[in-house]
């Protein structure tokens, strides 16, 4: 499965990369934990969005599965 990730800095100040943001994904039962890419961004301006495309393997015997993505350990996410 790919898909693209945008996060958003909303408010009036930088928002550093450093230490580069981890992620969780995964679909139930499995979770797995990578860190973000930051070779490119270090930093996200006030009020400006980076997109990452991501790619996860989902089990192949599945036929209905819930994803989730989210950032750690901010706990923002999405599924579907």
């Amino acid at each position: 499965m790919t898909f693209v990730v945008v996060l958003t800095n909303p408010t009036d100040t930088d928002v550093s990369f450093d230490p580069c943001p981890a992620y969780q994904e995964g679909a139930y039962p499995s979770i797995l934990t990578y860190r973000l890419n930051c070779d490119s961004v270090r930093v996200v301006r006030p009020h400006e969005s980076v997109s990452y495309e991501m790619q996860a393997k989902l089990a192949s015997h599945a036929m209905v599965a819930k994803f989730f993505w989210r950032l750690v350990p901010d706990g923002s996410y999405a599924k579907g």
